[in-house]
């Protein structure tokens, strides 16, 4: 899995540019694989952020929809990743 991310986001950051990746969801709750991606990714060169406020599960789906949203709203339909 910390494999599959850290692929996926040198993926998206060679299409993009985007340097910036945001860790958060269930998987968030398994210490394991926060803590790996963390540092594999920052090894790597990304910035990389995590949730304080925002619970790691379910309860932040909502918010995830509405950056998703926003971003749309602001830049365009086009799909991020």
């Amino acid at each position: 899995m910390v494999a599959m991310v850290r692929r996926r986001c040198r993926e998206i950051s060679r299409e993009t540019g985007i340097r910036q990746v945001v860790l958060c969801g269930g998987v968030s709750l398994n210490e394991f694989l926060p803590v790996n991606n963390l540092a594999i990714l920052e090894r790597d060169g990304f910035e990389v952020y995590g949730h304080r406020q925002v619970p790691p599960n379910d309860g932040g789906i909502a918010i995830g929809r509405l950056v998703i949203a926003d971003y749309q709203r602001t830049f365009g339909n086009g799909r991020v990743g």
